[in-house]
Protein backbone atom coordinates (compact mmCIF):
# COMPACT_ATOMS: atom_id res chain seq x y z
CA UNK A 1 0.00 0.00 0.00
CA UNK A 2 1.29 3.33 -0.90
CA UNK A 3 0.87 6.33 1.32
CA UNK A 4 1.68 9.90 0.68
CA UNK A 5 4.55 11.09 2.99
CA UNK A 6 3.10 13.54 5.44
CA UNK A 7 6.36 14.35 7.01
CA UNK A 8 6.71 18.06 7.73
CA UNK A 9 9.07 19.79 5.48
CA UNK A 10 8.59 17.17 2.77
CA UNK A 11 9.61 18.22 -0.72
CA UNK A 12 7.02 19.77 -2.98
CA UNK A 13 4.93 17.72 -5.45
CA UNK A 14 5.92 17.09 -9.05
CA UNK A 15 3.62 16.66 -12.03
CA UNK A 16 3.49 13.22 -13.61
CA UNK A 17 0.99 12.52 -16.50
CA UNK A 18 -0.94 15.64 -15.73
CA UNK A 19 -1.39 14.72 -12.10
CA UNK A 20 0.47 16.29 -9.13
CA UNK A 21 2.34 13.74 -7.03
CA UNK A 22 4.86 14.13 -4.17
CA UNK A 23 8.58 14.22 -5.12
CA UNK A 24 9.42 11.39 -2.64
CA UNK A 25 7.52 8.23 -2.09
CA UNK A 26 8.22 5.90 0.80
CA UNK A 27 7.25 2.33 0.36
CA UNK A 28 7.09 0.29 3.52
CA UNK A 29 7.36 -3.41 2.78
CA UNK A 30 6.72 -5.73 5.62
CA UNK A 31 6.70 -2.93 8.14
CA UNK A 32 10.54 -3.01 8.61
CA UNK A 33 12.58 0.16 9.37
CA UNK A 34 14.53 1.71 6.48
CA UNK A 35 17.44 3.16 8.77
CA UNK A 36 21.06 2.71 7.29
CA UNK A 37 23.34 0.02 8.76
CA UNK A 38 25.93 1.26 11.38
CA UNK A 39 29.47 2.00 10.00
CA UNK A 40 32.75 0.49 11.48
CA UNK A 41 34.58 3.07 13.69
CA UNK A 42 37.84 4.59 12.17
CA UNK A 43 41.16 3.50 13.79
CA UNK A 44 42.93 6.71 15.02
CA UNK A 45 45.63 5.01 17.12
CA UNK A 46 48.36 6.23 14.75
CA UNK A 47 47.32 9.84 15.01
CA UNK A 48 48.02 12.52 17.60
CA UNK A 49 45.98 15.46 18.69
CA UNK A 50 47.07 18.88 17.46
CA UNK A 51 47.63 20.16 21.00
CA UNK A 52 49.97 17.21 21.64
CA UNK A 53 52.29 18.11 18.79
CA UNK A 54 55.81 19.28 19.97
CA UNK A 55 56.88 22.86 19.49
CA UNK A 56 58.47 23.63 16.13
CA UNK A 57 62.37 23.51 16.30
CA UNK A 58 64.45 26.72 16.20
CA UNK A 59 65.96 26.86 12.70
CA UNK A 60 67.40 30.37 13.03
CA UNK A 61 70.98 28.98 12.99
CA UNK A 62 70.44 27.05 9.77
CA UNK A 63 70.50 28.09 6.16
CA UNK A 64 68.52 26.80 3.25
CA UNK A 65 70.36 24.73 0.71
CA UNK A 66 69.66 27.25 -2.02
CA UNK A 67 71.22 29.96 0.21
CA UNK A 68 74.61 28.15 0.48
CA UNK A 69 77.56 29.93 -1.29
CA UNK A 70 78.91 28.49 -4.46
CA UNK A 71 81.67 25.84 -4.16
CA UNK A 72 85.24 27.40 -4.25
CA UNK A 73 87.39 27.02 -7.32
CA UNK A 74 90.05 24.38 -6.50
CA UNK A 75 91.57 24.23 -9.94
CA UNK A 76 94.81 25.89 -8.71
CA UNK A 77 95.33 23.45 -5.80
CA UNK A 78 96.97 20.04 -5.70
CA UNK A 79 95.92 16.88 -3.88
CA UNK A 80 98.01 15.65 -0.92
CA UNK A 81 98.74 12.36 -2.66
CA UNK A 82 100.07 14.22 -5.67
CA UNK A 83 102.17 16.50 -3.41
CA UNK A 84 103.68 13.54 -1.51
CA UNK A 85 104.71 12.02 -4.83
CA UNK A 86 106.30 15.30 -5.94
CA UNK A 87 108.24 15.80 -2.64
CA UNK A 88 109.81 12.35 -2.60
CA UNK A 89 113.56 12.66 -1.95
CA UNK A 90 113.23 15.97 -0.03
CA UNK A 91 113.82 16.47 3.75
CA UNK A 92 111.80 18.64 6.13
CA UNK A 93 113.52 21.62 7.70
CA UNK A 94 112.87 20.20 11.19
CA UNK A 95 114.54 16.93 10.18
CA UNK A 96 117.52 18.87 8.79
CA UNK A 97 117.93 20.71 12.12
CA UNK A 98 117.81 17.41 14.02
CA UNK A 99 120.48 15.94 11.73
CA UNK A 100 122.67 19.03 12.29
CA UNK A 101 122.25 18.69 16.08
CA UNK A 102 123.23 15.04 15.85
CA UNK A 103 126.35 15.92 13.85
CA UNK A 104 127.34 18.58 16.39
CA UNK A 105 126.81 16.16 19.29
CA UNK A 106 128.95 13.55 17.55
CA UNK A 107 131.70 16.11 16.91
CA UNK A 108 131.61 17.24 20.57
CA UNK A 109 131.83 13.65 21.76
CA UNK A 110 134.77 13.02 19.43
CA UNK A 111 136.55 16.13 20.72
CA UNK A 112 135.90 15.05 24.33
CA UNK A 113 137.28 11.60 23.56
CA UNK A 114 140.37 13.17 21.99
CA UNK A 115 140.85 15.41 25.04
CA UNK A 116 140.52 12.39 27.33
CA UNK A 117 143.10 10.51 25.28
CA UNK A 118 145.42 13.50 25.45
CA UNK A 119 144.97 13.67 29.22
CA UNK A 120 145.77 9.97 29.55
CA UNK A 121 148.88 10.46 27.42
CA UNK A 122 149.99 13.34 29.69
CA UNK A 123 149.40 11.20 32.80
CA UNK A 124 151.50 8.40 31.28
CA UNK A 125 154.25 10.88 30.44
CA UNK A 126 154.13 12.33 33.98
CA UNK A 127 154.32 8.84 35.49
CA UNK A 128 157.27 7.99 33.28
CA UNK A 129 159.00 11.23 34.28
CA UNK A 130 158.37 10.42 37.94
CA UNK A 131 159.88 6.97 37.51
CA UNK A 132 162.93 8.47 35.80
CA UNK A 133 163.12 11.06 38.57
CA UNK A 134 163.25 8.30 41.17
CA UNK A 135 166.38 6.93 39.56
CA UNK A 136 168.10 10.31 39.51
CA UNK A 137 167.34 11.87 42.90
CA UNK A 138 168.16 10.62 46.38
CA UNK A 139 165.22 8.98 48.06
CA UNK A 140 166.14 9.71 51.69
CA UNK A 141 165.13 13.08 53.20
CA UNK A 142 165.66 14.31 56.76
CA UNK A 143 163.12 16.80 58.10
CA UNK A 144 162.15 18.42 61.37
CA UNK A 145 159.12 17.17 63.26
CA UNK A 146 156.06 18.86 61.73
CA UNK A 147 158.01 20.39 58.84
CA UNK A 148 156.28 20.09 55.43
CA UNK A 149 157.76 17.84 52.77
CA UNK A 150 159.71 20.03 50.32
CA UNK A 151 158.23 20.51 46.88
CA UNK A 152 159.92 18.32 44.31
CA UNK A 153 160.58 15.46 46.73
CA UNK A 154 160.42 12.31 44.56
CA UNK A 155 157.67 9.77 45.05
CA UNK A 156 158.70 6.85 47.19
CA UNK A 157 161.30 8.87 49.10
CA UNK A 158 162.02 7.81 52.70
CA UNK A 159 161.54 10.75 55.09
CA UNK A 160 163.29 10.69 58.46
CA UNK A 161 162.25 13.21 61.11
CA UNK A 162 164.38 14.05 64.14
CA UNK A 163 163.14 14.73 67.64
CA UNK A 164 164.63 18.23 67.58
CA UNK A 165 165.14 20.89 64.93
CA UNK A 166 167.89 20.33 62.41
CA UNK A 167 169.47 23.65 63.26
CA UNK A 168 172.89 22.04 63.41
CA UNK A 169 172.54 20.51 59.92
CA UNK A 170 175.14 21.93 57.57
CA UNK A 171 173.13 21.29 54.37
CA UNK A 172 169.68 22.69 55.18
CA UNK A 173 168.20 25.60 57.09
CA UNK A 174 165.54 24.89 59.73
CA UNK A 175 161.83 25.24 58.90
CA UNK A 176 160.20 28.63 58.47
CA UNK A 177 158.48 28.62 61.87
CA UNK A 178 161.95 28.81 63.53
CA UNK A 179 163.11 31.84 61.49
CA UNK A 180 163.05 35.49 62.45
CA UNK A 181 159.83 37.00 61.09
CA UNK A 182 160.10 40.80 60.84
CA UNK A 183 156.84 42.75 60.42
CA UNK A 184 155.06 39.49 59.63
CA UNK A 185 151.56 38.37 60.68
CA UNK A 186 150.89 34.66 61.24
CA UNK A 187 147.82 33.30 59.45
CA UNK A 188 146.19 29.83 59.51
CA UNK A 189 147.93 28.71 56.32
CA UNK A 190 151.13 30.77 56.36
CA UNK A 191 152.70 34.16 57.10
CA UNK A 192 151.45 37.45 55.68
CA UNK A 193 154.16 39.90 54.68
CA UNK A 194 152.55 43.37 54.40
CA UNK A 195 155.06 44.67 51.88
CA UNK A 196 156.82 47.58 53.53
CA UNK A 197 159.44 46.06 55.84
CA UNK A 198 158.07 42.52 55.72
CA UNK A 199 161.08 40.20 55.93
CA UNK A 200 161.81 36.53 56.60
CA UNK A 201 165.35 35.49 57.58
CA UNK A 202 166.93 32.70 59.67
CA UNK A 203 168.34 33.54 63.09
CA UNK A 204 172.03 34.23 63.76
CA UNK A 205 172.62 30.82 65.33
CA UNK A 206 170.98 29.14 62.31
CA UNK A 207 173.42 30.52 59.71
CA UNK A 208 175.18 28.00 57.47
CA UNK A 209 178.46 27.80 55.62
CA UNK A 210 178.51 30.10 52.61
CA UNK A 211 180.28 27.45 50.52
CA UNK A 212 178.61 25.91 47.47
CA UNK A 213 175.25 26.57 45.81
CA UNK A 214 171.98 26.77 47.69
CA UNK A 215 168.45 26.18 46.35
CA UNK A 216 165.59 28.24 47.77
CA UNK A 217 162.09 26.73 47.28
CA UNK A 218 159.26 29.16 48.09
CA UNK A 219 155.52 28.40 48.17
CA UNK A 220 153.37 31.54 48.29
CA UNK A 221 150.08 33.21 47.32
CA UNK A 222 149.86 36.62 45.68
CA UNK A 223 147.02 37.85 43.44
CA UNK A 224 148.51 41.08 42.14
CA UNK A 225 147.41 44.37 43.62
CA UNK A 226 146.49 46.04 40.33
CA UNK A 227 146.35 43.06 38.03
CA UNK A 228 150.13 42.68 37.75
CA UNK A 229 151.06 39.27 36.31
CA UNK A 230 154.36 39.14 38.22
CA UNK A 231 156.55 40.93 40.75
CA UNK A 232 160.19 41.06 41.85
CA UNK A 233 161.44 39.94 45.24
CA UNK A 234 164.97 40.74 46.42
CA UNK A 235 167.17 38.08 48.03
CA UNK A 236 170.13 39.32 50.07
CA UNK A 237 173.21 37.60 51.44
CA UNK A 238 172.66 37.88 55.17
CA UNK A 239 175.90 38.23 57.19
CA UNK A 240 176.87 38.96 60.77
CA UNK A 241 178.24 42.08 62.39
CA UNK A 242 179.13 43.05 65.93
CA UNK A 243 177.30 45.81 67.78
CA UNK A 244 178.10 46.52 71.45
CA UNK A 245 179.42 43.02 71.86
CA UNK A 246 176.33 41.44 70.35
CA UNK A 247 176.46 39.48 67.08
CA UNK A 248 173.66 40.56 64.78
CA UNK A 249 172.49 39.68 61.28
CA UNK A 250 172.83 42.26 58.52
CA UNK A 251 171.04 42.43 55.16
CA UNK A 252 174.28 42.25 53.21
CA UNK A 253 174.66 42.41 49.45
CA UNK A 254 171.88 41.54 47.03
CA UNK A 255 172.26 38.06 45.57
CA UNK A 256 169.37 38.01 43.07
CA UNK A 257 166.24 39.69 41.72
CA UNK A 258 163.63 36.95 41.99
CA UNK A 259 160.67 37.23 39.57
CA UNK A 260 157.53 35.68 41.09
CA UNK A 261 154.28 35.03 39.20
CA UNK A 262 150.84 35.91 40.59
CA UNK A 263 148.62 33.00 41.67
CA UNK A 264 147.43 30.70 44.48
CA UNK A 265 149.96 28.49 46.26
CA UNK A 266 152.63 29.01 43.60
CA UNK A 267 155.96 27.20 44.05
CA UNK A 268 159.11 28.92 42.78
CA UNK A 269 162.80 27.95 42.98
CA UNK A 270 165.96 30.03 42.96
CA UNK A 271 169.62 28.91 43.11
CA UNK A 272 172.17 31.30 44.68
CA UNK A 273 175.92 31.21 45.34
CA UNK A 274 176.66 33.20 48.51
CA UNK A 275 180.43 33.39 47.88
CA UNK A 276 179.81 35.42 44.70
CA UNK A 277 179.40 38.34 47.07
CA UNK A 278 182.90 39.80 47.43
CA UNK A 279 182.17 40.74 51.03
CA UNK A 280 180.71 37.37 51.97
CA UNK A 281 181.73 35.89 55.29
CA UNK A 282 182.14 32.24 56.15
CA UNK A 283 178.52 32.05 57.24
CA UNK A 284 175.39 33.21 55.45
CA UNK A 285 171.59 33.22 55.63
CA UNK A 286 168.95 34.10 53.00
CA UNK A 287 167.40 37.52 53.67
CA UNK A 288 164.10 37.67 51.72
CA UNK A 289 161.95 40.79 51.58
CA UNK A 290 158.26 40.95 50.64
CA UNK A 291 157.88 42.07 47.04
CA UNK A 292 154.43 43.65 47.46
CA UNK A 293 151.41 43.96 49.73
CA UNK A 294 149.23 40.90 50.14
CA UNK A 295 152.14 38.46 49.91
CA UNK A 296 151.56 35.26 51.93
CA UNK A 297 154.34 32.69 52.41
CA UNK A 298 153.12 29.12 53.02
CA UNK A 299 156.48 27.39 53.15
CA UNK A 300 160.18 27.84 52.35
CA UNK A 301 163.12 25.45 52.28
CA UNK A 302 166.78 26.32 51.73
CA UNK A 303 169.16 23.42 50.95
CA UNK A 304 172.69 23.15 49.67
CA UNK A 305 172.61 21.38 46.32
CA UNK A 306 176.25 21.64 45.20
Amino acid sequence: MADTDKTPGAPSAIEVGGASVPSQITINIGGASSAPAPQKPVDLSGYVRKEELPAAPDLSGYVRKEELPAAPDLSGLVRKTELDETLKGFTKASQTAAIADSIRATRTKAESTAATAEGIAKDIAATHAAVVDLTRQPRIVRLDVGAPVPAGTPRGALIFRTDKALTTSDREFPPLNEWSLINVTAEPDGYHLPGAGGTIVPKVDQMKSSDGQWEITLTYTWHGNFGEPEMTSYVYNGRTFEEFGVTKLDQGAKLADWTLKAGDRVTAKLTVTPREDGNATSLWAPWIEAPANGFVVHDITVRRVA
